[in-house]
């Protein structure tokens, strides 16, 4: 009996014959695999090229691992009745049977009988080697077999054993062929054996997705050049070097070198075919941002191929001058793609590598100069370094044109001791204990905690790569000891104590099962509530802030769209966990982050005029802005931590060492109290309360005078309310905060305290105008909604939908003018037309979305028509009051 059979049939042709049997045979042992994997899994979507300048795969070259498959090996029977007896027992226990032969003699094939066939391999300037074609055998009757095989046939369904016997001799039998070139060891009768690799079976599918990317992409900027023997081998950006180095050859030679740059660009499609099908099982699978990502490789794909077809005709001679700054061009664009889908895979770690044993001493000083080198690329990649490794053992370290400090040597030093330690099972001190702890301590911003101090395994390794903005922030809280973090009624809970919160929290959930799952926590502001975050965050879980007030109705809704699994409420001196069971996450930007093990953050806007849309953040990101310390501050949360707004006040005052000191209750007179009592330092609100406590003249009867800053965001700002607060505050220096759910807070600097216009400052965003319309970049920015369409253009900005202007400053709930100012204050403006500014600002400020101009507030949506009007109001007060802008 034969069972149902349904393999996958439509296979582009520029696959080989082994990887969709392959698919198959890792299908029934329960692995779940797509083609653009396996492809990835022997890095054929790497260019790779020799001097000789053939462009083909080289995977042997490089130190890989098997990562989705591995062949146990080949086996040659006696005969053809050997063989079969063999297929049967296999196909009678559900597998498929692997055998290899010659296509000449498949009578479905265009190759059957074909004198081509036989000329082609023959033929001394033939590129094509001799090699065994593969097909999977799934039924043996009597007379017939019934075979898969779709490359080059696409054909399923029975062959007679006549001609199957005929195959399985292979080409090794055909007389004609003994004089052509061979690309490996050929067989007659020869079956072959395919099992799952270890790290196939112990990583699910849309991790080894991840991890193929990320490996891709550092083999494509790592640029690598292999040197054996006299021939040396180039692997990623150092084949479009040379094929641009081939570029200025044919300028000086004209058509003489065109032939080998056509070559070129012919042979280095073949790479990024198979990557770009890559990134489309990635795109499919995990959604944003590799949807973008794909769509952004087939542009580039269509530009190189555009590039080839100009090198065609009788005039490609002339077309050569104008084709060469397109393609450089295109070489950048390229090269800074590659650097996004770095950026965005990282974490997920690389592929394993393959353990290489070398004899003698001359082997050991290979080996620890491989090691040492690998280190060296480390610090380039995660710390931004300029290490020259092509150099080899000649690449400078330390001293005179050395790269390193003393610090960065340290980090090198520790980085070696794990390698020699994971490569050849040695245990070296090779730096001081004391030094590297203080090295890890003093790092900026904590980049080397992961691969270059930590000393367990590489899924281990691929935690703490995302982890490492958390371990940042926990570090800080142990160095900053007993000092007062939190102040809730009226009781200090110190930095001491918040760690150990923590650690509690984590035990509690450990003990739970809750780790790496999508949970609500539903609380109200406490030091109880910032711990259980942190708690959950470490525990690699996407994390639904929720207001513990919130009606149930719009709590089951939040619960709903962020597909929460479990429930938690951080209560004093209790942490309650309710488990969904049975909810599925089902969103891709929820999944990719569960996969990645990257804590996530899901903030929804208020949605008082609809249904709330979900904002999906990666916590690294957010947490990144802290890197470096700031001031430590006194702060009133003013805002609860389901905004952004809260969020970051929470963030950036425990990221400094400040302390946060709860309300009981928002009336002025509470808040007037509390600056009091505790001498607060900032104080950010909504013009709202500004107002409000302004008629309600509470601050005539406390002491204020401690306090440095106003945060003023989340609604639109009357001129003449910041008028009258600047004059019962003329010492108070009020700031315009600027944020939204979507990009995160950003920093600020308000022209003066009695204006309303504002630009961004700092690092880690930019702004654009396009089509009078304010997109701005931000590596603090969402990585998607839930539950609305992507508002990111293709190459990364969002569309705030806010009106662009024409003049110096951005100006808050109108849109953004862009230049004057900054020029005459002596900045000016990098190319493209958007100021670098930082996400590292402290408080809540205007959220809108694409599309109206409605004000998302603290307490709520503003009426859009309403907020137009108030917007042309503030625009003409604003000219005013800079006096040279232009409308």
């Amino acid at each position: 009996m034969i069972r149902p059979f349904e393999p996958l049939m439509d296979i582009p042709y520029y696959y080989p014959c082994n990887l969709p049997l392959i698919r198959e045979v890792l299908g029934r042992q329960g692995i779940r695999s797509g083609l653009g994997l396996l492809a990835a899994a022997r890095l054929y979507g790497v260019t790779a090229c020799s001097d000789t300048g053939l462009v083909k795969t080289y995977f042997n070259k490089l130190d890989y691992a098997e990562a989705v498959w591995r062949q146990t090996g080949k086996t040659e029977y006696d005969g053809l009745e050997a063989g079969l007896r063999e297929g049967r027992r296999l196909i009678g226990e559900g597998e498929l049977f692997l055998a290899t032969g010659t296509s000449y003699y498949l009578p479905y094939c265009e190759d059957y009988l074909s004198p081509k066939y036989i000329a082609k391999l023959v033929d001394p300037a033939s590129r094509q080697y001799l090699v065994d074609h593969w097909l999977a055998v799934y039924g043996i009757e009597e007379t017939r077999l019934q075979v898969y095989d779709p490359v080059p046939a696409r054909y399923i369904g029975p062959l007679s054993l006549q001609a199957f016997g005929d195959f399985w001799k292979g080409n090794k039998a055909i007389p004609e062929l003994a004089g052509a070139k061979r690309k490996e060891e050929l067989h007659s009768y020869c079956s072959i054996g395919i099992v799952a690799s270890d790290d196939a079976r112990s990583s699910a599918y849309e991790e080894l997705l991840l991890r193929a990317v990320a490996t891709h992409a550092h083999e494509y900027l790592s640029a690598r050049e292999i040197a054996e023997g006299e021939r040396t081998y180039y692997f990623g950006h150092a084949v479009t070097r040379r094929l641009l180095a081939q570029l200025h050859l044919s300028l000086s030679e004209g058509a003489a070198s065109l032939g080998a740059l056509s070559a070129y660009l012919f042979d280095m499609r073949w790479s990024r075919y198979f990557f770009r099908d890559l990134l489309r099982e990635t795109a499919e699978t995990l959604g944003s941002p590799f949807k973008a990502h794909a769509e952004a490789f087939e542009a580039v794909i269509a530009d190189w191929e555009e590039a080839h077809k100009q090198l065609q005709g009788r005039s490609a001679a002339e077309r050569l001058a104008k084709l060469g700054a397109s393609l450089e061009a295109l070489a950048g664009r390229e090269h800074r793609l590659y650097e996004t889908l770095w950026a965005d895979s990282r974490a997920a770690g690389l592929f394993d590598k393959r353990a290489r044993r070398e004899d003698g001493e001359a082997g050991v000083r290979q080996a620890l100069l491989r090691i040492v080198l690998d280190s060296c690329e480390d610090l380039n990649r995660l710390h931004d370094g300029a290490i020259p490794v092509e150099l080899g053992a000649a690449a400078p370290l330390y001293g005179r044109n050395g790269n390193l400090d003393s610090l960065g040597l340290v980090s090198l030093l520790a980085s070696v001791e794990q390698g020699i330690e994971e490569a050849l099972g040695l245990g070296v001190a090779l730096s001081d204990i004391a030094a590297a702890s203080r090295a890890r301590q003093s790092l900026p911003h904590g980049r080397h905690a992961g691969r270059l101090f930590a000393r367990t395994s590489a899924r281990g390794w691929l935690r703490r790569i995302a982890m490492q903005e958390y371990s940042m922030l926990t570090e800080r809280f142990e160095r900053y000891g007993e000092r007062s973090a939190i102040v809730w009624r009226d009781r200090a809970y110190s930095y001491a104590w918040l760690i150990g919160q923590i650690e509690t929290m984590r035990s509690l959930l450990q003990a739970e099962g809750i780790e790496r799952v999508v949970v609500s926590l539903e609380t109200e502001y406490s030091p109880y509530a910032a711990a259980a975050i942190f708690a959950l965050l470490g525990q690699s879980c996407i994390v639904l802030p929720i207001d513990g007030s919130l009606v149930a109705a719009k709590v089951e809704e939040y619960l709903d769209v962020g597909e929460a699994q479990a429930r938690i409420c951080a209560r004093e001196a209790d942490l309650s966990i309710r488990r969904m069971d049975g909810r599925e996450v089902r969103s891709p930007l929820l999944r990719g982050l569960l996969y990645q093990r990257v804590p996530g953050i899901v903030l929804f806007s208020s949605g008082s005029t609809g249904r709330s849309k979900a904002a999906v953040h990666r916590a690294d990101r957010l947490l990144a802005k802290f890197r470096a310390e700031g001031r430590a501050a006194r702060t009133i949360p003013f805002m609860m931590f389901d905004h952004i707004g809260g969020m970051n006040t929470l963030l950036t005052t425990l990221a400094n060492g400040g302390c946060l000191h709860v309300l009981k209750d928002r009336s002025p007179e509470e808040v007037c109290r509390t600056i009091e009592r505790y001498r607060i330092e900032v104080l950010p609100v909504s013009p709202t309360f500004m107002n409000l406590l302004l008629l309600s003249g509470a601050h005539r009867a406390y002491d204020l005078s401690s306090l440095k800053v106003v945060s003023y965001g989340s609604e639109v700002m009357p001129a003449r309310t910041l008028a009258a607060w600047n004059a019962a505050f003329p010492d108070v220096r009020a700031v315009q905060a600027y944020g939204m759910s979507e990009l995160g807070v950003l920093k600020t600097k308000s022209k003066s305290s009695d204006s309303l216009l504002f630009s961004l400052q700092g690092d880690g965003a930019q702004y654009r105008i396009v089509d009078g319309l304010l997109e701005i970049k931000a590596e603090s920015a969402m990585i998607g909604y839930l539950n609305a369409p992507d508002p990111f253009t293709d190459d990364g900005w969002l569309r705030t939908g806010g009106r662009g202007g024409r003049g110096g400053l951005l100006y808050p709930h109108s849109g953004a003018a862009i230049g004057d100012y900054q020029r005459r204050r002596g900045k000016g403006l990098p190319r493209g037309g958007g100021e670098r500014a930082s996400g590292a600002g402290r408080h809540r400020g205007s959220r809108r979305e694409r599309g109206d101009e409605r004000h998302h507030g603290a307490d709520g949506d503003g009426d859009g028509e309403a907020a137009r009007g108030r917007s042309a109001e503030r625009e003409r007060a604003a000219k005013a009051d800079m006096g040279v802008l232009p409308g």
